[in-house]
């Protein structure tokens, strides 16, 4: 006996199929602390020495536009390969950004196991910064000396962009 799906069933398993999707992205980001686009402009306008920012996008992305008062550009998945660049004060406020948010929700997981408590992520990220009309950034054309990550510090004195080796 062949068993035929009819419209009752598909429709069924769409449903079950879009509510386990709910659920899975649900625990992916529960634990995590997010902010809007409003919250980290007024940080970076008001508070700057109080927060550190940290692009999580690769270097290409980065290059092509940031959110004013970043500090950091860190690809998501080497931050662990460069913890001698984040702050020694684990209790530091730090907030990641990436395009959407699901990079950085993976950075603020891998910093939270290094043992940052003071964290938050862009909700939304580049995309939905852009959306609520707030600006971005773009550094002066790259001289070719730049490696595939880099970072630079906006706290205490500007420090030039160096390459990471």
């Amino acid at each position: 006996m062949k068993k035929i799906l009819t419209p009752e069933r598909l429709i069924m398993v769409l449903f079950v199929g879009i509510i386990a999707t709910g659920i899975y992205l649900q625990g992916a980001q529960k634990g995590i602390r997010s902010i809007d686009p409003s919250t980290l402009a007024k940080w970076v306008k008001q508070e700057p020495d109080t927060v550190i920012v940290i692009d999580v996008r690769t270097l290409e992305e980065h290059e092509a536009g940031y959110i004013p008062g970043t500090d950091l550009n860190i690809d998501y998945n080497e931050l662990d390969a460069h913890i001698d660049k984040l702050p020694s004060d684990k209790n530091a406020r730090i907030v990641v950004y990436c395009r959407s948010g699901r990079r950085s929700a993976m950075a603020y997981k891998t910093l939270e196991e290094m043992g940052y408590t003071n964290l938050y992520n862009l909700d939304g990220g580049v995309l939905r910064w852009t959306r609520e009309g707030y600006p971005l950034e773009k550094d002066k054309e790259n001289d070719g000396s730049k490696e595939r990550s880099f970072l630079f510090f906006r706290h205490n004195v500007r420090r030039p962009v160096v390459p990471l080796l």
